[in-house]
C-alpha cells in the first residue's frame, strides 16, 4: 500500500479521516503565515521588510529581580558587517549602557556569566520604556567586570 493509501486508510476516533485533519492543519497554518493586506505605498512596505541586524557589545552581565538578567556598563549596540567579527580583549572598555537580556537565556548559560565581562549578540529591541538585547550568543570575555 503506498503513502497516500495508508494516510487515507486511518480514521480519528471520531470518524474522520486523518488526511482531513492534516488538511485542515495545513490550511491553518497557510492562513497564519500569509502575508496581510498593505495599505501603504510600496516604498514603505520595502523599507518595513529591512532584515534586523544583529548587534554586539561588549558589558558586564548582572542578576536581577524575578530570574531576569540584565547587560550593564555596556557599550553603544555596533551591527556585526562581517561574518564572523573579530572577539574583543579581555580588556575591552565598558560604555554606560543597560539592557534587559530576553530570549533562550538558560540554554545560553546567562547565569554562569553573572559579574563577568562577556561579548553579546543579538537583536536590539527597544521601546520608550526599555532596551532589551533578545541574545543569540554569549562569549566570557573577563572574569572581573573592571
Amino acid at each position: 500500500m503506498n503513502r497516500r493509501r495508508r494516510i487515507e486508510a486511518h480514521r480519528l476516533p471520531c470518524g474522520v479521516p486523518a488526511v482531513a485533519c492534516i488538511a485542515a492543519v495545513l490550511v491553518g497554518v497557510a492562513a497564519i503565515s500569509a502575508p496581510r493586506a498593505w495599505s501603504g505605498s510600496s516604498e514603505a512596505l520595502a523599507q518595513s521588510a529591512e532584515p534586523m541586524s544583529i548587534m554586539m557589545m561588549v558589558a558586564c552581565v548582572e542578576a536581577g529581580e524575578e530570574g531576569a538578567f540584565h547587560l550593564t556598563r555596556a557599550t553603544e549596540p555596533e551591527a556585526i558587517d562581517d561574518r564572523l567579527p573579530p572577539q574583543p580583549e579581555p580588556s575591552a572598555a565598558l560604555g554606560g549602557n543597560r539592557f534587559r537580556l530576553i530570549g533562550t537565556l538558560d540554554e545560553f548559560g546567562v547565569a554562569r556569566h553573572v559579574g563577568h565581562k562577556v561579548w553579546a549578540k543579538g537583536l536590539l529591541v527597544e521601546d520608550e520604556s526599555e532596551r532589551r538585547l533578545n541574545l543569540v550568543s554569549i562569549t566570557h570575555l573577563s572574569a572581573g567586570c573592571e
